[in-house]
């Protein structure tokens, strides 16, 4: 099971309906880890060092920094941004499996955008 990192304005609800759903599931908000709002390549930095998955609903800053930071073959944790247009109800759905279903390493450059193809 893959340990998250949340940042900081990620929809608690969603991690409160994964929970229900994954009772195991090692969740982490960054707040509990860092004080003030971290910016973005830092919340990469945290949770590749502490080996765990970034949940974000930052499509417009985060999730772009990770790609091209993949692109350019510099090492950062996996990354799921979660778009909030697509509701709680299917953001829980898909992550229930994206996180069931594989591990970290199946996910190919290991930064994913929902809803899944």
């Amino acid at each position: 099971m893959p340990r998250i990192l949340t940042d900081h304005d990620f929809d608690e609800a969603i991690i409160r309906g994964l929970t229900r759903r994954i009772p195991d599931l090692d969740w982490l908000p960054l707040r509990a880890i860092a004080a003030i709002r971290s910016v973005d390549p830092d919340v990469l930095a945290v949770a590749l060092e502490a080996r765990r998955v970034v949940l974000t609903h930052d499509v417009k800053t985060l999730y772009p920094l990770a790609l091209e930071l993949v692109a350019k073959g510099v090492a950062v944790p996996p990354v799921i941004a979660v778009p909030r247009r697509i509701g709680r109800r299917m953001s829980i759905d898909e992550l229930e499996l994206l996180l069931l279903a594989g591990t970290p390493d199946d996910w190919g450059v290991g930064v994913v955008q929902l809803p899944l193809p």
